[in-house]
């Protein structure tokens, strides 16, 4: 019987062959993070060539008469030096050599810097420095002045690492990845970064990442709840760049809104070198998206930490605030928004009262300039729900009671205007929140009280608002 024609055996493997398989595939596994497809080795080379082109840059471009910047980011307090927790890496950079990464074994597009501000720096009162008993200084400081010096000389990042380092920003939003920051210590390898880069772009996406990081609740309280770090990101106020002002103030907000560390960025908040870089801002930038991320973060500040109240409750962080307001009301009227509310906000303090009372002439423009606008972009039934509204109309009812002068001496020719308004704000809504349908209003200039005083409405706080409408009209 002829031979059977079968297909040839599969060739034989060896067990070495099969070995080293089983090796590699595992290498790959490890070098996952988590449940990611993100690579521990890509990031950590990613941080790797970050710094070393820092440090490149310092080499070739020398900060006058500056070392660079070691960071250390020790739990201890600027005024106590007591240390509540381990150190974390430290970075020293003042040699020619590259600089490693140790203890590490296991967004957008650019935009146009529209309007930068050049801010005055903080003194060394507010650093960075690990000091132990006696005040020895451990560490060099990283002040305000030497992070965000505006005479550095600004240079161009390299395209190829920017797009690397977008994606690495871009993959922070994994909780797996920010925790994996936070493990691996790389937090302050990102803080040495801006503290000595030259680079606007990669300060952003320092900046940016951070704020990533802070999101994540689960490591906000071990990494963000040093006052250093707080000190340090308050510092990076006076930068002169508006996208790593945006980033920085993200951060802020995270770290403001988590219960955990909300105390300790709150009392940073708190300094004054702090609220005059806040005023300096207000008075003089126009760029509307830094306005409203800042007017934002504000407002919430004093919504959350009522002793800030005092501290803005000032003539010139008051004054800035309405220059604030003039410039961004017609660009942004959720700008204009945020800034009305701080300024309400401000009224709730006896000092507050005072300093508005001070500055009626410029509190009258700018809140009846705001209810025109709303009137105009929002129509005279949503501008009244608005809480804008009410806190305009409580400001200026707050010169017509404490001033006893009429409103129409201040508006002088934008009297009519506003009065016009005001009406037409009167009349749409008496027949929205009223049940009954209104008695015609009384011409008299003598008349203070409305018909609605004997009406009832679906909403208590709606009559009362009804009613201070009118008195501001009958006080035009």
């Amino acid at each position: 019987m002829a031979d059977l024609i079968r297909n040839p055996s599969p060739p034989h493997q060896a067990k070495t062959d099969s070995t080293e398989l089983k090796q590699l595939l595992q290498t790959q596994a490890d070098d996952v993070i988590m449940d990611t497809l993100f690579s521990k080795s890509w990031l950590i080379t990613t941080m790797n060539r970050v710094v070393q082109y820092v440090q490149k840059g310092l080499i070739q471009y020398p900060i006058a008469s500056a070392k660079p910047i070691i960071v250390d980011l020790t739990d201890s307090s600027p005024e106590t030096g007591v240390v509540s927790s381990p150190k974390r890496a430290k970075l020293n950079t003042e040699n020619d050599t590259a600089v490693e990464l140790l203890d590490c074994k296991d967004n957008g597009e650019t935009k146009d810097s529209t309007n930068p501000i050049q801010k005055p720096s903080i003194d060394n009162s507010t650093d960075l420095t690990d000091k132990k008993g006696g005040g020895d200084t451990t560490s060099t400081a990283a002040t305000l002045s030497d992070t965000t010096n505006s005479n550095r000389l600004v240079l161009e990042l390299d395209a190829e690492l920017e797009k690397e380092f977008c994606n690495l920003w871009d993959a922070t939003v994994n909780q797996h990845v920010a925790v994996f920051f936070s493990e691996n210590n790389l937090i302050p390898i990102l803080i040495h970064t801006v503290c000595n880069s030259r680079y606007p772009r990669l300060n952003e996406m320092c900046m940016g990442v951070l704020a990533n990081i802070a999101c994540n609740t689960n490591i906000a309280e071990k990494e963000f709840s040093s006052p250093h770090i707080a000190w340090f990101s308050c510092n990076m106020l006076t930068c002169d760049d508006p996208q790593t002002l945006m980033e920085t103030l993200r951060l802020i907000e995270t770290c403001v809104t988590d219960e955990s560390t909300q105390e300790v960025w709150c009392n940073v908040f708190e300094d004054q070198k702090v609220i005059d870089t806040v005023q300096f801002i207000f008075d003089s930038s126009t760029n509307t998206e830094l306005l409203f991320s800042l007017s934002r973060l504000v407002d919430l500040l004093l919504d959350l930490w009522s002793p800030l109240l005092y501290k803005f409750s000032t003539v010139e962080m008051t004054y800035a605030l309405f220059e604030a307001h003039s410039q961004i009301m017609h660009p942004s009227l959720e700008t204009a928004v945020n800034i009305i509310m701080i300024i309400h906000q401000l009224s709730t303090a006896d000092e507050g009262v005072q300093v508005l009372l001070k500055l009626h002439t410029t509190m009258v423009d700018s809140c009846s300039n705001h209810i025109m606008i709303l009137h105009e972009e929002l129509g005279p039934q949503l501008a009244f729900s608005d809480a804008s509204y009410r806190a305009a109309v409580a400001l200026l009812q707050i010169t017509v009671d404490s001033m006893k002068i009429k409103l129409g001496t201040l508006l002088m020719e934008d009297g009519k205007d506003f009065l016009a308004v005001l009406g037409d704000i009167y009349q749409k809504n008496v027949k929205l929140y009223c049940k009954e349908e209104m008695p015609a209003k009384s011409k008299s200039p003598s008349v203070t009280k409305s018909p609605l005083i004997n009406q009832t409405t679906e909403n208590c706080e709606q009559l009362e608002l009804l009613e201070k409408t009118h008195l501001l009209e009958q006080n035009i």
